[in-house]
């Protein structure tokens, strides 16, 4: 039993050296973020507007420059100013492609840009129209949006609209408010305004009522986002059945798992105990039994291996300390004529680089200090392994095919699973998370497609049956 809890504590300090690598941090990204805007607007009797915007922004990372575009139209826009906290800042391209300087730096600002749009509102017999974007397009995510406009006039038969998407709200009146909460980017929020004629003292009225247009434009808008709406409810009705998917996806999956990764039967029964080993290297055991895969134990086994063929001495040292002792291993290089396979030889040249002996706590700080190399040593004791496994012919080749069938039914199982958690629904969320776990499966059951021949099938039942001798007796 002594000498099993040694082994396995060696064979734990040899996983250190394989696995000696140091993670890096991934290096922050620069963003910044919308989390309010607030329009205060008063529209004049003679038509004019004046607009004053309250932007929030929240920073991460170093910032220098805002920009605030405005599009060109039947109107004209005079006195713009940017400023911060009542202190003007630098500006640039104003009014239509205004931009402004500042620094920033991780932190919250709020920038005030002040106008006034000269046309703003256009007449008709019978009331004056405002149509205004209090956001366009061309920004990130924003929290809220709160615009208001003080009409003129007493505030009694105005009527307003608002376009934001759904969830936006109006309030008509001498204060009319427009809000919104979560204004997705790209998505524009404008609002519409029709005051009784009377209020406009410096207005010509139009020779026909423009109340009627807008009313029947509107409508128009209302029942072309009904039907809008009804295609995107049927679509997401569709949408969600894509998450059944995941059944066929299980079903090819194991269709290509019983074609190309089943493995065959031996050709003999070995009977249920095998009293003497069959002759493969630790390393190629530990490959065969696990389809191929090269464990970490494989290159602890073949170390010890060495030791017990002359290639090397192995020692536990303690050094005492005042709360307890620290152990290490140390190996220490022999001569051998044994042949050595392209790996083992691999594993003595890097244990014996630097001199005919060394530790365990050597090789492990020697991968954290040089992880290029030590990701190399790796791949090159994986690569031998395996070539010795092909040359036994324990292990099939020719995955090609089966892997990329694999790899694309995952994708397309993945694929089924977005588009079902996309249609927003609950039946489609859970349907899509399946199709999403379900992909996930079959990507690692790539490393099921890696089967045995027939001779690999019958060594590792003899494999099997001596393990059940070790285990029993």
């Amino acid at each position: 039993m002594r000498v099993v809890v040694r082994r396995a504590a060696l064979a734990a300090a040899l996983f250190a050296f394989v696995f000696g690598v140091v993670g890096i941090s991934p290096a922050a990204a620069k963003s910044f973020s919308v989390p309010r805007v607030v329009v205060e607007a008063v529209l004049n009797p003679d038509g004019s507007m004046r607009v004053v915007e309250h932007l929030d922004y929240d920073f991460s990372g170093v910032f220098h420059h805002g920009t605030r575009p405005i599009p060109k139209g039947d109107y004209r826009i005079v006195d713009m100013t940017v400023s911060e906290n009542g202190r003007p800042l630098p500006s640039h391209g104003a009014p239509y492609d205004l931009s402004w300087d500042y620094s920033a730096k991780d932190e919250q600002r709020t920038f005030d840009i002040s106008y006034t749009v000269l046309g703003a509102t256009k007449f008709g017999s019978d009331v004056g129209e405002l149509y205004w974007k209090w956001v366009g397009t061309d920004h990130p995510p924003i929290g809220v949006v709160h615009a208001q406009v003080i009409v003129p006039g007493d505030g009694n038969d105005v009527k307003a609209w608002f376009h934001a998407g759904p969830g936006g709200s109006v309030q008509p009146g001498k204060v009319t408010t427009f809000d919104k909460v979560g204004l997705d980017s790209g998505q524009f929020a404008e609002g519409r305004v029709a005051v009784p004629i009377a209020a406009f003292s410096a207005a010509a009225p139009g020779s026909s009522p423009r109340l009627p247009t807008i009313v029947r434009e509107e409508q128009e808008f209302i029942n072309a986002d009904a039907r809008a709406k009804a295609q995107d409810e049927r679509v997401k009705r569709r949408n969600q059945w894509f998450g059944l998917a995941f059944i066929p996806g299980i079903v090819l999956f194991l269709l290509i798992w019983m074609r190309w990764g089943k493995d065959p039967k031996p050709s003999r029964d070995v009977g249920e105990y095998v009293h003497e080993p069959p002759d493969d290297p630790p390393g190629v055991v530990v490959g065969l039994m696990h389809s191929g895969t090269i464990r970490p134990e494989a290159f602890s086994a073949t170390v010890m291996d060495l030791a017990q063929r002359g290639h090397l001495t192995i020692e536990e040292t303690k050094e005492h300390h005042l709360l307890r002792d620290k152990k290490d291993w140390r190996f220490t290089k022999l001569e051998s004529d044994d042949q050595l396979a392209s790996y083992e030889k691999r594993i003595l040249d890097r244990f014996f680089h630097d001199a005919p002996v060394t530790t365990q706590s050597e090789l492990t700080a020697w991968a954290k200090a040089h992880q290029t190399q030590a990701k190399s040593f790796w791949d090159g004791f994986e690569k031998g392994v395996n070539a010795d496994l092909k040359t036994r012919r324990y292990i099939k080749g020719g995955r090609f095919l089966p892997y990329l069938l694999n790899f694309l039914l995952a994708i397309a199982v993945a694929g089924a699973g977005v588009v079902a958690i996309g249609s927003g629904l609950a039946k489609g969320a859970a349907l899509g998370t399946a199709c999403l776990l379900t992909a996930l499966l079959i990507g690692l059951g790539t490393l099921l497609l890696r089967s045995r021949t027939p001779e690999g099938a019958q060594r590792a039942s003899e494999w099997k049956a001596f393990g059940h001798m070790l285990r029993d007796f």
